[in-house]
């Protein structure tokens, strides 16, 4: 399976964000450029850079490490099978080296309505997530 290969970064001179698939990263100065598809080099800010996760949300937009996802989500209460009702999962979009999938190691750590953590793998949207946002220009979405 192919995938697309894809960084992002919010660019230093502008705060505009530079989608590209070229990049130099240097990790002892953090020092990073992104190459647009016009072939022009753009510093980035080192913290905002991400890699597309090869998946899409359930609009159809692309999912970078890093993103902000909702999905509605069902509560249980014990020993039934049934859902007593739903919730809004918020989470962010992390690579994940212990967990496999056909499609990528892309999970989404997201607190329940108790304050369990969950962790659940991406799969282009087909469980209901989508993206909200991202830290660098929403960082309130973070917020509990």
């Amino acid at each position: 399976m192919n995938r697309e290969i894809e960084f992002r970064g919010k660019r230093i001179d502008n705060g505009e964000w530079v989608y590209g698939l070229g990049i130099l990263a240097y990790q002892r100065s953090g020092w990073v450029q992104i190459q647009d598809e016009g072939a022009d080099w753009h510093d980035v800010d080192p913290a905002t850079v991400g890699q597309y996760t090869g998946l899409k949300d359930k609009n159809g937009v692309k999912i970078f490490e890093g993103d902000i996802v909702q999905r509605r989500a069902p509560i249980y209460k014990l020993g039934e099978r049934a859902p007593s009702g739903e919730y809004l999962a918020t989470g962010k979009v992390v690579w994940d080296e212990s967990s496999f999938t056909e499609v990528g190691n892309y999970t989404v750590s997201t607190y329940d309505h108790l304050g369990n953590t969950a962790k659940n793998i991406l799969f282009n949207g087909i469980n209901g997530w989508h993206v909200i946002g991202n830290p660098h220009d929403n960082p309130e979405l973070l917020e509990v």
